[in-house]
């Protein structure tokens, strides 16, 4: 069976194959089935409003793709983007250290110094989609889980804005996402390193880094006590099924959801030794599959929206190998956006066995 694709009216060429009949509002035929576009037709479709058709899709589609010069390859060597690998990479390195001094030293946390490391992260950066594509493109840190705390952290930021919260409540939240994985500086570095599946002991001894967690801030008279929780709960599910207390929808906090959100997207777009990182497409899509059960549903739809509309106009390669522009984000299908693929609009809810795997 060939390859149909809806395409805009305005994207229509001469010599496409119309794959279906087309009707006005009226209920007249406008072009039948396996009609051959044509100047014409195009004026005719566009004098009677017609947005899109559904047309038999090239053969070029699959054999000649477009090669972009893409904004990740531009911003790689740009002085914005090293100056946020610097400054992530250097606060990763200062965390680490203040990590070992909370806990072997018994240092008393400053939140307003952690707050502004943060924010001097931000410098230079105009808005919330330089954000996303610097954290995309990102080389590993060395340590995965300072750099993860940073980045969640830089996460929590964005979506405090995103949501309105007052500054103050930003802040916190931001806090909470730096210190959430605290714990796991108490967990042996050769489980938190392996390579590997872990087996079921292994397991368990990390899923302790949240009571470690709480443990080392409950002793923090400066902290916000939601901060606290945060660390606790943080891989607490709304269904019931998460850690260490399988708590509900009700029973946690939404400074908890929120950073549990933050928590599970930056660790499945960042790279790990036991596996590459995911394309924020797929991970959106696996919140879409199975997040409204596990997470908070109102944040999730909030959030997974702003996070899909940051890639507009990035360049993608979809499994079948072609590579695309996002022109327009699906509200109600956020991960299967319409591309632009060699001068056709593409909207991949029409195309399932199609997927983005990665952005370029």
């Amino acid at each position: 069976m060939e390859k149909t694709m809806r395409v805009y009216s305005n994207m229509l060429k001469q010599g496409m194959i119309a794959a279906e009949d087309v009707y006005h509002s009226s209920g007249m035929l406008i072009i039948a089935d396996q009609t051959q576009i044509t100047d014409r037709i195009i004026q005719l479709l566009r004098q009677y409003d017609v947005l899109s058709i559904r047309v038999m899709a090239p053969k070029e589609i699959d054999n000649a793709p477009i090669i972009y010069s893409t904004y990740s390859n531009k911003i790689k060597t740009s002085d914005n983007f090293l100056a946020f690998e610097k400054s992530v990479n250097q606060k990763a390195e200062e965390l680490s250290t203040i990590f070992s001094d909370i806990i072997e030293k018994s240092l008393e946390i400053d939140p307003n110094i952690l707050v502004n490391d943060v924010k001097a992260i931000f410098t230079g950066i105009k808005t919330t989609g330089e954000i996303f594509d610097y954290l995309n493109i990102m080389r590993t840190s060395d340590d995965v889980k300072y750099a993860h705390c940073i980045n969640v952290a830089i996460l929590c930021n964005v979506f405090g804005r995103w949501l309105n919260m007052p500054e103050s409540e930003v802040e916190v939240l931001v806090l909470a996402g730096l210190l959430h994985d605290i714990g796991k500086v108490k967990v042996p570095k050769e489980i938190l390193d392996k390579s590997e599946s872990l087996n079921e002991e292994e397991f368990e001894n990390i899923k302790k880094h949240s009571i470690y967690g709480y443990r080392i801030l409950e002793k923090q008279k400066n902290l916000d006590p939601r901060i606290k929780m945060v660390a606790l709960l943080h891989h607490e599910r709304c269904d019931g099924k998460g850690y260490p207390q399988r708590r509900k929808y009700d029973d946690i906090d939404y400074f908890t959801k929120l950073v549990a959100i933050a928590d599970v997207y930056e660790a499945m777009t960042s790279s790990r030794k036991y596996r590459n990182k995911i394309c924020p497409f797929e991970v959106v899509e696996m919140f879409e599959r199975e997040g409204f059960q596990k997470f908070d549903p109102d944040l999730v739809i909030s959030l997974l929206e702003r996070i899909a509309q940051t890639q507009l106009n990035n360049v993608v390669k979809l499994s079948s190998g072609e590579t695309g522009e996002i022109v327009f984000i699906n509200r109600l299908s956020l991960a299967r956006p319409i591309l632009k693929v060699n001068d056709a609009l593409i909207d991949l809810t029409d195309w399932p066995d199609l997927k983005i795997i990665e952005v370029l």
